[in-house]
């Protein structure tokens, strides 16, 4: 009859990572899709933490971003910027211990790497996109 006094349900452990990897990839510039929710699960089962995961996802996305522009000059350039943006962002998760030292080394060498329009880049972005999370489309640019 009433629900007053109904007990909460306890909040579900998964959609909590989800919310928190998908908050800290927001302010990276990425909308985490469906297909990305699971890799969070994975991800944080694996000992990573939120900041990580998201980290880690908008590598993914970045990378698959800057090979799609091609030699569209423009786009390169965006590309550049938005990963710098990432960088100064992911650099003060790691001075607030939300990233840990080895995956904070990991990341700002691929970022800078796959962002770099070099001689390399194309070797950094196939090393970067031939592995299995970088196949599925786990998030999305929120605005260009």
């Amino acid at each position: 009859m009433f629900n007053f006094f109904k007990p909460k349900e306890p909040p579900d452990p998964a959609q909590s990572d989800i919310n928190e990897v998908s908050e800290f990839l927001e302010r990276l510039g990425y909308k985490l899709l469906p297909e990305g929710e699971g890799v969070v699960s994975v991800g944080i089962a694996g000992e990573q933490t939120h900041a990580e995961v998201a980290s880690f996802i908008a590598l993914y996305t970045l990378a698959r971003e800057i090979r799609n522009a091609g030699d569209d000059i423009e786009l390169l350039a965006l590309q550049t910027v938005h990963a710098h943006e990432m960088l100064k962002l992911i650099k003060r998760y790691r001075g607030s211990d939300m990233i840990r030292k080895e995956p904070w080394e990991v990341l700002s060498t691929l970022i800078f790497k796959v962002s770099q329009v070099d001689s390399e880049q194309e070797g950094w972005l196939n090393q970067v996109l031939n592995t299995e999370l970088a196949k599925l489309k786990l998030a999305e640019r929120l605005s260009q």
